[in-house]
């Protein structure tokens, strides 16, 4: 009915299959009540008598499912429903309300790839080393700003997985910014061999790369991180990709740990190379050609 109610009519009586009824009396009081009393109404007479209490809008609601925003076009006399039909969206309503979907649902509702999460860990870890230098590394900033640097994203795209969450964290920075984050903390470790490796800035201890050991040869310089502050941390792997140390000290990993490794190493692995001083020595990612 018009107010919201229900009313119920034995499936045998006549005016049970009319389109509308005008219902003079109900029994009872519960959600579906028995009509008593009522006529047949055409749909032309509703139209007519009920014109200006129509009304017709287009509804916009998120599909969690689809992360998508649908459309419908409604055509409503209070509660009761005359009209209802798919519609397509203009590009500022799919924004809007995707914006308002992520504002509902939290920012984890988002893509977020590899490259988004690292980016908040290295503000994260800047701002828990320097808070007045990078203020924009604590923790909810993202969730408070979220109209500044999500609705740009916005622009053009139909689903939530559409958003690169990456670039538009990224272009909330300005470009000194991202060029002070790019130098502080780096998202890559490049090895001598220019291979390029995604540094963990969660780690416990402390901001970490996983890179086989062979890779570093020749690196006499530890790498550091914060302006010369911080050493970054290597997990040297075997040609195998298993852990076989921990250093944030390669230089004297080198001098002092080196020659264990080393045995252990060539007695596994004989056909690749294990120089005695790694130092000085060519970086490779190769084994030794077979003779």
């Amino acid at each position: 009915m018009v107010n919201g109610s229900g009313g119920e009519l034995p499936a045998h009586e006549a005016l049970a299959t009319a389109e509308f009824l005008a219902i003079g009396s109900l029994q009872g009081k519960a959600a579906n009540a028995r009509i008593g009393e009522a006529a047949r109404l055409d749909r032309s007479d509703l139209e007519e008598i009920f014109a200006s209490q129509i009304e017709t809008r287009t509804q916009t609601q998120f599909d969690r499912a689809r992360g998508t925003m649908q459309g419908r076009h409604l055509r409503r006399l209070g509660a009761l429903v005359l009209e209802e039909r798919p519609v397509s969206l203009t590009a500022d309503q799919i924004e809007a309300g995707l914006l308002d979907a992520v504002r509902s649902l939290g920012i984890d509702k988002l893509n977020w790839s590899d490259r988004a999460k690292s980016f908040v860990e290295r503000l994260h870890w800047l701002y828990a080393r320097d808070p007045d230098q990078w203020p924009q590394g604590k923790l909810g900033v993202f969730e408070d700003s979220l109209e500044a640097w999500l609705m740009p994203a916005l622009i053009g795209v139909k689903a939530l997985s559409d958003i690169d969450v990456a670039q538009a964290l990224e272009n909330a920075l300005s470009w000194p910014e991202r060029q002070a984050l790019a130098e502080a903390a780096p998202s890559h470790f490049e090895t001598p061999l220019e291979t390029r490796h995604s540094i963990d800035y969660s780690a416990e201890q402390g901001p970490t790369v996983a890179v086989r050991v062979q890779e570093l040869f020749g690196l006499s310089r530890h790498p550091v991180l914060a302006g010369g502050q911080v050493p970054l941390v290597f997990q040297l792997l075997s040609p195998a990709h298993r852990p076989i140390a921990v250093t944030s000290n390669l230089p004297e990993f080198w001098k002092a740990g080196w020659h264990d490794v080393k045995k252990d190493m060539k007695a596994r692995y004989p056909r690749h190379v294990w120089p005695d001083d790694p130092a000085t020595a060519q970086p490779t990612s190769r084994a030794k050609p077979r003779s």
